[in-house]
């Protein structure tokens, strides 16, 4: 990668410079136990629901909305994510790959599902708010970034050049919709929860993790 040809750094949240294994233990572990506690049902009957509605709404807006979820199951998710906020990691040498984005003058930009509640406690305990020259909830545009509206409302707020501009992130689909565009540095994450196995690689140019990428 020649990052000299690079200006604009657009970065995934969950999967990329987060551990993904905290979204993984939220969504089914830490919400199911709420749920069921909540609702005085069986843990084993709570998952098994939610799996299903969850498979339902991957790939939508509503997916990543903790909003939509506390309305839907009547728990509130941001309390839960505070709750447990103590399990949010980002990967080995984020930081330091932040750090030297920062140092050689790029725009960094990130770019996420997550709800702004979720953003929020995110970045405030894993202390990443400073690096960022912009954050952007795709919920601010009303569509997933795994669509052409979420690339056309970017374009139309923001000031970048698509021939110098990356995007790293570990959801394929996102990497699709963001070639279509004209994005011309795709990178793709291919283990973002360190508690699974790692997924095979795609079209795409490809890392286990952010602590592969080094700058010339």
């Amino acid at each position: 990668m020649n990052w000299e040809k690079i200006q604009t750094v657009f970065l995934d949240m969950d999967g990329t410079l987060l551990d993904l294994s905290f979204d993984s233990r939220f969504w089914y572990e830490f919400v199911p136990y709420e749920y069921a506690k909540k609702h005085n049902i069986e843990l084993k009957f709570a998952i098994e629901e939610l799996s299903k509605k969850y498979k339902s709404m991957i790939g939508t807006l509503d997916w990543y909305c903790t909003d939509y979820w506390s309305d839907y199951l009547k728990i509130n998710l941001k309390e839960i994510n505070y709750k447990y906020k103590s399990n949010i990691k980002i990967f080995p040498k984020t930081k330091l790959f932040l750090e030297t984005l920062r140092r050689k003058g790029k725009n960094i930009t990130l770019l996420t599902n997550a709800h702004r509640d979720t953003i929020n406690i995110k970045l405030n305990e894993t202390k990443l708010w400073e690096f960022f020259d912009c954050v952007i909830s795709s919920h601010d545009y009303k569509t997933p970034k795994e669509s052409n509206e979420f690339w056309r409302k970017l374009e139309s707020e923001n000031i970048f050049l698509k021939d110098s501009s990356i995007l790293i992130d570990d959801n394929i689909n996102v990497l699709k919709y963001a070639k279509i565009y004209g994005i011309k540095y795709l990178i793709e994450i291919t283990h973002p929860d360190s508690t699974k196995k790692e997924k095979s690689g795609s079209e795409f140019t490809s890392v286990s993790n952010i602590c592969e990428l080094t700058m010339n």
